[in-house]
């Protein structure tokens, strides 16, 4: 019953993210935005595991809707810039096989870990994820340049 008011609020907060970031943001460096939005993801993702269903969940996902719809605008923007040219449909191919693989495995664990455990347990995964992406964004960062 909750689980459409979740899901609603982190996408159309998404949306609005993506949407304020392509509108104001022109004149910030792809490399810089996602490096100093990554930041922000952290923060936001931090509470989920603590979160309950109803209005704390609600914000945790609106809030995490906003960076993720931030941080999309940058990711493409970096994607654009690195890849060969003429490459665009085989990049989106690949992009999209990694990313429907780990959706797979990430839904596969999470639905063990909450028959198993708790939905808190499974809730972890996306905030250990992402601060794990955070150690390895900020690892390489002096190879984390763009034009």
């Amino acid at each position: 019953e909750i689980a459409g008011y979740v899901l609603s609020s982190l996408a159309l907060c998404s949306f609005l993210g993506g949407l304020m970031v392509g509108i104001k943001m022109k004149s910030v460096l792809p490399s810089r935005g996602y490096l100093f939005n990554y930041r922000f993801y952290v923060i936001a993702v931090l509470p989920l595991p603590f979160s309950t269903p109803g209005l704390s969940m609600i914000l945790v996902a609106s809030l995490m809707g906003l960076a993720i719809g931030i941080q999309q605008v940058f990711f493409w923007e970096i994607t654009e810039l690195v890849r060969p040219h003429g490459t665009a449909v085989q990049t989106l191919g690949w992009l999209w096989t990694f990313e429907g693989t780990a959706i797979a495995l990430g839904s596969s664990l999470s639905g063990l870990l909450i028959e198993s455990y708790t939905p808190q347990a499974a809730l972890a995964i996306t905030t250990i994820t992402v601060i794990l992406g955070y150690f390895v964004i900020y690892g390489s960062k002096g190879r984390f340049h763009t034009p």
